[in-house]
């Protein structure tokens, strides 16, 4: 089990959860059912909830068998968080990644398909741009991730995991987590995905090729897909 708990999934927080309900079936994810967090929605590789009640960005929701265990474990890391150990903690990561562990139940049991999406292709990650790679990553190994890969190559980067989410942080403005998908994108896909997403979905070119698309899921969660030479 990972040290924050044994089901994380990824809270996103539109104004209106039934009217974006179709742009997320659009772009290849299925709607589950309505929990006390949320909306339930997988994309067959990451676990999400629509929550209409939150802050502006996205956060991780972790379930855990017990909050007094994470929160000795994390005190023990030296790593600072706040809430009660008999109801729910919160954890401010770095950049603007937050994170709420609350207590598991029968009902957070919740498997991946491991299928790629089929709109989006393959998720790479959860992208969190920080100032300091760094930091970020030996916050994350405190936290009970492990380093995945690092590189220098464009800009910083640091890919972590924990075994439920995989995180890149990468060195970039600070802004919004968003998510990093991979796919054999060429001009008759993206065309395709802006004809059904309309003034949702930005195609920006690299020479003759289709360089990346960037999605915007009614403000409320940003997507980028780059080829799978990426």
């Amino acid at each position: 089990m990972a040290l924050l708990g044994h089901v994380a999934r990824l809270v996103v927080h539109p104004a209106d959860i039934d009217q974006v309900l179709p742009m997320f079936d659009a772009v290849g994810f299925d709607a589950g059912d309505e929990t006390s967090y949320g909306r339930r929605l997988s994309d067959g590789q990451i676990l999400m909830l629509l929550n209409a009640d939150g802050p502006t960005e996205p956060g991780l929701l972790y379930a855990a068998p017990s909050l007094q265990s994470v929160g000795d474990r994390l005190a023990a890391a030296g790593i600072a968080f706040t809430g009660n150990r008999t109801s729910e903690l919160h954890l401010e990561g770095p950049g603007q990644l937050r994170i709420r562990i609350v207590a598991a139940t029968a009902d957070d049991i919740e498997e991946r398909s491991g299928l790629d999406n089929p709109v989006l292709g393959f998720l790479d990650s959860i992208v969190v741009p920080v100032s300091d790679t760094a930091l970020a990553a030996r916050w994350a190994q405190s936290c009970g991730f492990f380093i995945l890969e690092t590189s220098d190559v464009a800009a910083p980067m640091v890919d972590v995991t924990d075994g439920l989410v995989k995180i890149s942080f990468r060195q970039q403005q600070l802004r919004a987590p968003y998510l990093h998908y991979t796919a054999d994108i060429d001009k008759e896909w993206a065309d395709d995905l802006k004809q059904t997403l309309g003034q949702a979905c930005t195609i920006i070119p690299s020479g003759t090729d289709v360089g990346l698309v960037s999605v915007d899921l009614a403000g409320a969660l940003h997507v980028m897909i780059t080829s799978d030479d990426f």
